[in-house]
């Protein structure tokens, strides 16, 4: 409307002197700014940008979707050779196993106990992958294919420059996977592997979902960590198992003394009479 009259004109859209008006098609006329990779759909006044299958984005700007690395298609099993640097430089053998089906998958990290290496847990890998688990196991340093460990390696199960910082390295790892589900990690350990899972498992942001600790030891772990004793600490849930008569039952001490410190509060299994250690509970028990 204006003083003593009025004027017409077309919506945006749309192409005419005001009186007569048809819709502008952005897409023929390649004025719709859609990616090269999005199709353009006129509608009535307007139009409309889509991304194409197999990229994502807002149809103005659109990325290619990795299906085989973020897990959204079928695969199939794999083992994937991996080796890995601690943040003090040590070089760790790994080996990551993929049950094959859509993922992410979750995963069992499993650390071996001392003096053996990753193939202890060869026996029990392939009825976690049925269950549909990612297994991921690595030799700690002075063991297997893993670097050397510096000093004398009976050292190593109390040292916290050692054992800690590789299973940081192989936890690390998970957590920036694409094809791991990084909410479902748990973590099995048997005897310093045992150790180890409380400690992955202490800090309050940890990624652990929930361990498993066959024949921790308190002493051991307490260095580990560079603390005296137990005060102040938590951990995720963790079910723990140990020989009622392992080491004169410190394992089994250990097991009892941790219990209460899980949130929730952990399972505690103690075998009657038994003195089987670490890796021997599963044959055994």
């Amino acid at each position: 409307n204006n003083a003593g009259s009025f004027d017409c004109a077309c919506n945006v859209g749309f192409e005419g002197d005001g009186e007569s008006c048809v819709d502008l098609d952005e897409c023929v006329l390649e004025t719709a700014g859609c990616d090269g990779n999005a199709t353009c759909t006129n509608t009535v006044g307007s139009f409309a940008c889509d991304c194409n299958s197999g990229h994502v984005g807002d149809g103005f700007a659109c990325v290619d979707t990795d299906e085989c690395s973020n897990g959204s298609i079928t695969q199939p099993s794999v083992i994937e050779l991996q080796s890995l640097t601690t943040s003090d430089g040590k070089s760790l053998h790994g080996e990551l196993q993929l049950p094959g089906g859509p993922g992410p998958y979750p995963v069992v990290l499993l650390i071996h106990q001392f003096t053996i290496d990753i193939h202890q847990w060869d026996p029990y890998l392939s009825s976690l992958h049925d269950l549909g688990f990612a297994t991921f196991t690595f030799d700690l340093r002075g063991h297997g294919s893993s670097d050397d460990y510096d000093g004398n390696l009976f050292d190593l199960i109390s040292d916290p420059n050692g054992g800690p910082l590789d299973a940081a390295a192989a936890l690390n790892f998970l957590v920036t996977d694409p094809r791991i589900d990084h909410s479902r990690i748990g973590v099995v350990g048997t005897s310093i592997g045992a150790n180890l899972v409380y400690v992955l498992s202490a800090p309050s942001d940890s990624a652990v979902r929930a361990g498993v600790a066959l024949s921790p030891r308190n002493a051991a772990l307490f260095s580990m960590l560079e603390i005296s004793n137990s005060e102040g600490l938590s951990f995720s849930p963790t079910f723990c198992l140990a020989g009622a008569q392992d080491s004169l039952g410190q394992q089994a001490d250990t097991c009892l003394e941790l219990q209460p410190l899980s949130s929730p509060p952990s399972e505690v299994e103690i075998v009657p009479d038994s003195s089987a250690h670490g890796l021997a509970l599963i044959t055994e028990h």
